[in-house]
């Protein structure tokens, strides 16, 4: 199951600390905030050991007291709109979707600070719970927020208020508010003094742009996995089709400058490693556009699998050449749930070419068996202390990209390359097939991200 809370914080985690994106001027400070900070009377410094995560070193540093504000407190006198802690969807950190309108004569006792649009809410009362929101709705009634809540209107020239909700719920500032600051045991809740000592990493506006705009896209591919989850916890192989339909499509990452092109790492390869580069039967191995089966990032490239590996037949082996003692051979039922299975292994002693040899990190496929459905299963072979080859019936791919591959190789996308429902056509995995599949391939860093988050969201899942 995906730990979709987790997930989130982890995003946060690395966008505070500058690992969301790369900005190519590293010089650039929050220019206006040493000003604000020469105007405060009693001015504190951050000293290194309050802040709360290893930020890059051309961000700034303030205290939330230094850059917001508030606009006091009234009585109500007339009917408003209420805005307390419990009617908050802490889930998604949002205003409820019916105004709570209340008749002034009816007002709570806590029912006194004022609110605009723009605003950042913060729950003082149990912050661990997350009742934290912007006003980002225009009320029907004057808005009133509880005395539980700390308002923190943003000083716009050095803050973005999207930008310090995000940091509002990063684990970080969590530690921080439900920290030492915090009072009550059963109750615990932070001082809005307390709160507004507390500190913030500031890089420029255009950088605080760009980090909310990748925390919102990752959130919103994030909240597709989590909409599946709840609707298909049963049906594991619908949510891995999911993830792995974001995955390829570079939706379950972020594109990073820093990380080049697919167009720059094709160019390297084929100065690092020898591919046959062609297709087979006449296939032209340049891809148009017409016949990609969906849109890629920019920095991504479509490809065919023969621009990027190399593929191998496997042994023909006869029944007298099987041996107790001889050269091991994978079979189709040597892979299990995508990993290999060293039992009922077969061995035998015959004439083996030095390509029908497996290599570390080799991705072996099931190319052909009498279930349709155990065709194009696969698994990487890790190695082991003897040689080991490989049957007839499999195939292996043999690229610098093995780990990236070998989820692709589980995705619709590629097994409608093999998948006929026409009966009358084997159901296999050809050398043709191999070698003129497209791929969507980007650049390396990018890959190891993906590979990484899949090994999270897929775990336990069979493959």
């Amino acid at each position: 199951m995906i730990n979709i809370k987790r997930m989130k914080a982890s995003i946060l985690s690395f966008a505070f600390r500058g690992e969301l994106l790369n900005f190519d001027d590293k010089s650039g400070v929050n220019a206006r905030l040493e000003g604000i900070h020469k105007k405060i009377k009693n001015f504190k410094p951050i000293l290194e050991q309050e802040k709360l995560v290893n930020a890059p070193a051309h961000w700034n540093w303030s205290r939330l007291g230094y850059i917001t504000s508030n606009h006091g407190q009234i009585t109500p006198t007339e009917t408003f709109s209420y805005i307390d802690v419990g009617t908050l969807d802490n889930a998604n950190q949002r205003l409820p979707h019916q105004e709570n309108v209340v008749e002034a004569k009816n007002a709570p006792s806590r029912a006194k600070k004022i609110v605009e649009f723009g605003d950042v809410l913060y729950s003082t009362v149990r912050p661990y719970l997350h009742n934290i929101c912007i006003i980002d709705k225009e009320f029907s009634k004057k808005p009133i927020a509880s005395t539980a809540f700390c308002v923190m209107k943003v000083d716009e020239t050095v803050l973005l208020n999207k930008y310090l909700f995000y940091w509002l719920l990063s684990p970080e500032f969590d530690k921080y508010s439900n920290g030492n600051p915090s009072r009550g045991t059963l109750y615990p809740a932070i001082g809005e003094k307390d709160l507004l000592n507390g500190v913030i990493p500031l890089p420029t506006l255009e950088e605080q742009q760009s980090i909310v705009d990748i925390i919102d896209e990752t959130y919103t591919a994030i909240n597709q996995l989590a909409y599946y989850q709840s609707q298909f916890t049963s049906d594991f192989n619908v949510l891995k089709k999911k993830a792995l339909e974001l995955a390829f499509r570079g939706k379950l990452t972020d594109q990073l400058v820093s990380d080049g092109t697919a167009e720059e790492l094709l160019d390297q390869i084929k100065k690092e490693w020898h591919f046959s580069g062609k297709a087979l039967k006449g296939k032209k191995t340049k891809v148009k556009d017409e016949i990609v089966p969906f849109a890629i990032p920019s920095n991504w490239k479509w490809c065919r699998l023969s621009d990027i590996s190399n593929t191998n037949i496997g042994l023909t082996y006869h029944p007298e050449n099987i041996v107790e003692d001889g050269t091991i051979v994978i079979r189709s039922s040597n892979i299990v749930n995508g990993k290999m299975d060293y039992c009922d292994l077969v061995k035998v002693d015959c004439p083996i070419k030095d390509n029908q040899y497996l290599k570390n990190n080799d991705i072996v496929i099931c190319a052909r068996n009498g279930s349709k459905a155990l065709v194009g299963k696969c698994a990487i072979y890790e190695g082991t202390s003897r040689k080991v080859s490989f049957g007839a019936f499999m195939a292996v791919l043999r690229t610098p990209f093995y780990k990236y591959i070998y989820y692709y190789l589980h995705t619709d996308t590629f097994r409608r390359y093999f998948s006929n429902d026409d009966t009358k056509q084997i159901n296999q995995v050809t050398q043709v097939i191999l070698k003129n599949a497209l791929v969507p391939l980007p650049p390396l860093a990018e890959q190891k991200r993906i590979t990484e988050k899949l090994n999270e969201i897929i775990q336990g899942v069979a493959l």
